[in-house]
């Protein structure tokens, strides 16, 4: 097996069962995942870890990914990629840097966290 790529990936969601699989399936890729299950416990991971890159979920209890990344922001220019289920523009947040709509599939946040990291 390839080496794991050393990153430290921030993901949040508040459904147990999506945020084990896929914390899993990301950490046979990068070197550390921090799981969160929602953005208030999300953003002091992301003070005490410093994760190179952000995946969030929008719609959560105690604070949404639209806040989440909001407050993240305001402090840093890391990578934020949002994930949700609606394709409505409501649901869209300007200060993310990318949305990937649900349900999607690994290589699709795989390539994408990539892309933010490639070096030519």
């Amino acid at each position: 097996m390839s080496e794991k790529k050393n990153l430290k990936v921030l993901y949040v969601e508040d459904e147990d069962i999506i945020r084990e699989a896929v914390g899993k399936a990301l950490s046979r890729i990068y070197e550390t995942v921090i799981l969160c299950e929602n953005g208030e416990e999300a953003l002091k991971a992301f003070s005490e870890f410093e994760p190179d890159i952000i995946l969030s979920d929008i719609e959560m209890p105690v604070m949404g990914g639209k806040e989440f990344i909001r407050k993240v922001k305001e402090k840093s220019k890391i990578p934020c990629i949002m994930l949700t289920a609606y394709k409505d523009p409501e649901y869209l947040v300007d200060s993310a840097d990318k949305t990937l709509f649900k349900p999607v599939a690994l290589y699709d946040i795989v390539s994408t966290i990539d892309s933010y990291f490639q070096t030519n």
